[in-house]
């Protein structure tokens, strides 16, 4: 499981730093508008640091269920994103679907080193190292 906190926090500090140098990228329009490049650059911020918390969990990763649930919520974030930029490629607001595709099978790789992963049979207390 501490796999998925590397492949996020890889994948989501280079996509912030793509996006904030080229903010047009999130949504592919040949003509952004103030705001959504605006709102690209506060995105590409959010990336960066979601990705650099993941970091920081995959440098300090015990088995425990709070990294469960902290991969839970990594997982959670990807599909979600998934089906927005789905909807919004759908909608015509952006004209390709590799963000639907990209988030959508890193929440399926996610899925799959989740429910490999062996947890201990003691995992009652969050401090409990295994």
């Amino acid at each position: 499981m501490k796999k998925i906190f590397l492949i996020n926090a890889l994948i989501e500090m280079a996509g912030g730093i793509v996006l904030s140098l080229r903010p047009d990228l999130l949504l592919m329009h040949s003509v952004p508008d103030i705001q959504g490049l605006a709102t690209a650059r506060l995105y590409a911020i959010l990336a960066f640091c979601f990705g650099l918390s993941s970091y920081v969990w995959f440098m300090n990763y015990r088995p425990s269920k709070i990294f469960r649930h902290l991969a839970l919520i990594v997982m959670i974030f990807h599909l979600v994103v998934s089906f927005h930029m789905y909807g919004a490629y759908v909608s015509g607001i952006t004209p390709s679907n590799v963000a639907f595709i990209l988030h959508l099978c890193i929440a399926i790789l996610c899925l799959f080193f989740y429910l490999n992963d062996k947890m201990p049979e003691n995992t009652g207390n969050d401090n409990t190292i295994a």
